[in-house]
């Protein structure tokens, strides 16, 4: 009976793999059919990359045989030698003889007579012996099968060849997500800069926040290049909001008065250190005033000059810091007089606040660097999404039609501004500002352009060195009408006589005015005037005003 059940055994693995055969190429159609597919798909949207649909296609290919292949071998896994049995006594045409001897082996059918059992088993013997299992079960592929696969494998081929459209926008996606990759470190860094700082502990937390919502925003795979710069825009305005604008205008003071000390002996050195923003250096400097070379008071000329270059220096910071304003013409007083305890009590108190002084230009230069690090990431991001917009189908055409008529939000808010200068309002002081060059223009015109900072192009209708892109502006002059001013006429004064305005023109400079006007248009950002892929746009323009910025350039 051994001998019958390994003659199954062979049977049965012999028409699992006649079954196999048979549906290899079904499962290779069907694979590749998958791939195909696939590979239609990606021609209209962008999932895949050419390099990327090959290797899924051969694996889908090699699933989908190998599927087939396994497929009989796990459905009749578990098939009882009796199913076998009858099975071929079914298709070999042997009467039932195997499943009867099977059946007697097994008890299932009771023989009493032993000579009848043994003829029976003798007879199983002798057919199995007659059977050509490799005959009665031949290997074969469907013809039908094996020309779908190849149907659909020249299908695949010719799909995977033809240049696809959505490659080039796989490649922009890929290209930035990498750039914003790579940018991610620069707000690790601004974070790692903000831990080792000197700034306290709520500073640290608001700042900390701000970066790593930032960061979680850019580590999302599927984020957007303008989801990516609202979020580093909501950072740096929030990290605007952590920074003191106090402590960085009494730095920016402190810096102006070193720079604008009169050439003096005893004052060079610590206007040296007022310039570089050494505030420590200068405070040790200070105490040292009251004292000449070799120890001694000064002299009556020297404690004049002396005098004279605190006052100015005082002038230089009243505004930032009246306290320390307060010392240096208590100092310039006593220097005067010729009394030197007071002087020099003066001056160590003026010492001890250059000192803070020094601690918050620490603090507030951290939070710059987090700034600067942000913006140069922010930079990058919009680089990359400006080679991405100009290198779509169809884009620099567009880009080249409409050049007349798109000179950038920079140019039409210029000639808003200017427009609104004539009754008073902030254009005025901007627009006149820029046209006697005295601003810069919106530094984000290389961004916009393509272009290196400060490299772009002149723009002739705000009068910078910069342009940004905008599109759909009108290129057509306007006429212009003068209404009648009936509420400025002259009014008589008390004494009966007309009043008249004087000659001449109002103004006042844009420096005194500009951190109101960024302020509003930081507000407006937050509050979601501004659309998020304008942003950055607006804190660019505003950011090329600042007088600050425009004096580190200069020297002055």
């Amino acid at each position: 009976m051994d001998e019958l059940r390994q003659s199954l055994r062979e049977w049965s693995q012999r028409a699992k793999l006649q079954r196999s055969v048979a549906l290899a190429f079904f499962g290779l159609a069907c694979g590749l059919g998958v791939a195909l597919m696939l590979a239609l798909a990606s021609r209209v949207f962008p999932i895949i990359d050419s390099s990327t649909l090959i290797t899924v296609s051969i694996s889908l290919a090699l699933v989908g045989l190998a599927g087939a292949l396994a497929y009989p071998w796990l459905q009749q896994a578990r098939r009882a030698p009796m199913h076998w049995a009858r099975r071929f006594d079914h298709e070999f045409g042997l009467k039932e003889r195997i499943s009867t001897a099977l059946e007697v082996s097994e008890g299932d059918v009771s023989v009493p007579n032993d000579v009848v059992r043994k003829l029976q088993r003798s007879d199983a013997d002798r057919i199995v012996q007659t059977v050509d299992a490799k005959a009665l079960l031949p290997l074969s592929i469907s013809r039908r099968d094996a020309l779908v696969a190849l149907g659909f494998l020249v299908l695949l081929v010719v799909a995977i060849a033809l240049p696809n459209p959505q490659q080039q926008i796989l490649a922009q996606h890929d290209a930035m997500r990498k750039t914003i990759e790579q940018q991610l470190q620069q707000l690790e860094q601004a974070q790692d800069t903000i831990n080792k700082s000197t700034l306290t502990d709520a500073q640290k937390k608001l700042a900390l926040e701000a970066l790593n919502e930032a960061r979680q925003k850019l580590q999302d795979p599927n984020v957007s290049a303008e989801q990516a710069l609202a979020a580093i825009n909501d950072a740096q305005s929030k990290l605007d909001a952590v920074n003191d604008q106090a402590a960085q205008q009494q730095a920016d003071d402190l810096r102006q008065a070193g720079e604008s000390l009169s050439p003096d002996e005893a004052t060079n050195a610590l206007a040296s250190s007022l310039a570089s923003q050494n505030f420590q250096q200068a405070a040790d400097q200070l105490r040292n005033l009251a004292q000449s070379d070799n120890g001694q008071g000064l002299n009556q000329q020297q404690a004049e000059r002396t005098a004279s270059q605190l006052d100015q220096m005082a002038r230089s910071v009243q505004n930032s810091d009246q306290a320390l304003a307060q010392q240096l013409r208590n100092a310039a007083q006593s220097m005067r007089e010729g009394n030197t305890n007071a002087s020099q009590q003066s001056l160590d108190q003026a010492a001890k606040s250059l000192e803070r002084a020094q601690q918050t230009a620490a603090a507030s230069q951290t939070l710059n660097d987090a700034q600067s690090r942000a913006d140069a990431a922010r930079r990058a991001i919009a680089d990359q999404a400006t080679r991405n917009q100009a290198s779509q189908p169809g884009q620099q055409a567009q880009n080249q039609n409409g050049a007349d008529s798109s000179q950038g939000p920079g140019a039409k808010a210029g000639d808003t501004n200017a427009q609104q200068g004539q009754d008073g309002q902030p254009g005025a002081a901007m627009a006149g500002d820029a046209q006697n060059g005295q601003a810069t223009g919106s530094s984000s015109s290389g961004v916009a352009n393509g272009q290196p900072n400060g490299q772009s192009q002149k723009s002739d209708d705000v009068g910078t060195d910069h342009s940004i892109y905008a599109p759909q502006r009108i290129n057509t002059s306007g006429k212009q009408v003068v209404l009648p001013d009936t509420q400025g006429q002259a009014a008589p004064n008390p004494n009966g006589r007309p009043q008249t305005a004087p000659n001449g023109s109002s103004s006042v400079p844009y420096e005194q005015v500009y951190r109101s006007y960024a302020k509003a248009a930081d507000d407006a950002m937050q509050s979601g005037e501004v659309p998020a892929d304008r942003r950055d746009y607006v804190r660019d323009y505003f950011s090329s005003l600042d007088p600050n910025q425009h004096s580190q350039q200069t020297g002055k």
